[in-house]
């Protein structure tokens, strides 16, 4: 039970083209209706087509409803930098429920189904719809998985490789990394610390935690900002980057670059928890580090 629950909490890579999406799982639904023609379309003579065209619209709109409306309402589970191989099943498996329930709809209008008949037609849709739904939906994900994974440990490979050979002689750099600046908050605290012992900034709400060294031991300091200020104030030091919407990273003190299918994880000198860097920021990662 503990390796299943492991296994399904590995990061997942969130979906940031979900029109293309929509419109290729439309197409196949269209083939496969047309090829295989499930829901009795095997005995229907006249407008078969038209009948056809019709469930794949249906698709269209339950994706189209998984894709941009649930994504409002149950943000949790939507959240692009909180993605799992779990929570893709999970949402899989809704909208697998979701056409089926669809399907069952678009049938009592179009052949005008009695009452009594729908709570059988509506365990056929759901029964039916999922055998023809969630082994294409689970392989696609395991494919993507594993595309994703594979090519973010070759690369996080590579950058631990880099930082290893990587030489800081920039005088620039150190000069820069020697300055001790003033973080200030929004009330009266502040953060009086060199650049080059800051670790890594996280967003806490309407704060800002650092985790930085002081004299030879890690420290932490809260104050009431918020990350995106602070990673202006902090732009002319090459080596503070943002790499996730919740965390600023001091690149002197990453150690390693870990791979999973979301994109990296970042150690840390003198720091245990693992510092992720999200999707969306992996490319400017890689140009500056």
């Amino acid at each position: 039970m503990f390796k299943l629950k492991s296994y399904l909490s590995q990061p997942y890579p969130a979906n940031r083209n979900p029109i293309l999406i929509i419109a290729v799982s439309s197409a196949l639904v269209f083939f496969i209706l047309a090829i295989f023609q499930p829901f009795g379309l095997q005995n229907i003579k006249n407008h078969k087509l038209l009948i056809i065209i019709g469930y794949t619209i249906v698709t269209t709109i339950c994706m189209t409803i998984v894709s941009f409306v649930f994504p409002k309402i149950f943000t949790s589970l939507y959240e692009p930098e909180n993605q799992t191989l779990g929570k893709n099943f999970l949402k899989s498996i809704i909208l697998i429920a979701l056409i089926g329930l669809g399907n069952f709809v678009y049938d009592c209008i179009i052949y005008q189904r009695p009452m009594y008949e729908w709570l059988i037609l509506l365990y056929k849709y759901m029964i039916i719809t999922f055998l023809v739904g969630i082994v294409p939906a689970f392989v696609s994900a395991m494919i993507i998985f594993n595309i994703h994974l594979k090519r973010n440990l070759k690369s996080a490979e590579n950058l631990t490789k880099k930082i290893m050979a990587k030489k800081h002689n920039d005088e620039t750099d150190k000069i820069k990394a020697d300055e001790e600046i003033v973080l200030q908050g929004t009330t009266k605290e502040s953060l009086q610390v060199f650049v080059d012992d800051i670790i890594y900034a996280e967003a806490v709400g309407n704060y800002v935690k650092f985790t930085y060294w002081n004299n030879g031991t890690v420290a932490y300091k809260t104050i009431r900002n918020t990350l995106q200020s602070l990673t202006e104030n902090l732009k002319t030091h090459s080596t503070i980057i943002r790499v996730h919407r919740a965390f600023l990273v001091n690149t002197t003190h990453i150690k390693k670059v870990n791979g999973n299918s979301a994109g990296y994880k970042l150690s840390l000198k003198g720091i245990s928890d693992e510092i992720p860097v999200s999707r969306s920021y992996i490319k400017n990662f890689n140009e500056r580090l």
